[in-house]
């Protein structure tokens, strides 16, 4: 079509949300004559005639970029310590967790714990390797073969 600028992305994205009309796509060196009053009553009408762009509603999930890049490696000692774990799960990061290096009641305790915080954000906690886990929130999946659950229905705790 002759006169009919370019449309770049943009454009092609402010005509579909109905921000610019069709005409502003065409170059006034192309038209000598002077618009009369039945071509601009019928761009009144073809403007008014276009509706808004149907709203579709979708399910809106937060993200917080900064939370969820972050993996935090820690190693509480005992009970205490696993309320900073806990805290990060909180947040939204992926904590990794080593409890190899003390005693297997209170490794079985802090793990307890954590994952009780991580079912409390609908997020999990998986063994990775002997002592060491992982807590992760609902927005990240973790997968894998070193990822398996150590025991399909329920918790060995013949982890250490």
């Amino acid at each position: 079509m002759k006169g009919y600028r370019q449309m770049g992305f943009l454009n092609t994205v402010k005509h579909f949300l109905g921000f610019e009309s069709e005409d502003d796509y065409y170059d006034d060196d192309y038209y000598d004559e002077e618009e009369t009053e039945d071509e601009e009553n019928a761009r009144v009408k073809r403007s008014s005639q276009q509706s808004a762009p149907k709203k579709t509603f979708s399910k809106v999930v937060p993200i917080n970029p900064t939370s969820s890049s972050r993996i935090k490696i820690m190693r509480p000692s005992d009970i205490n310590d696993s309320t900073n774990v806990a805290n990060e799960i909180k947040e939204g990061r992926l904590v990794i967790f080593d409890v190899g290096q003390i005693d297997n009641e209170e490794a079985r305790r802090i793990v307890d714990f954590m994952s009780g915080a991580a079912y409390g954000v609908n997020g999990k906690v998986r063994r990775v390797s002997e002592g060491i886990f992982v807590a992760a929130p609902k927005n990240i999946d973790i997968t894998g073969d070193t990822m398996k659950e150590h025991v399909k229905n329920g918790m060995d705790w013949n982890f250490m």
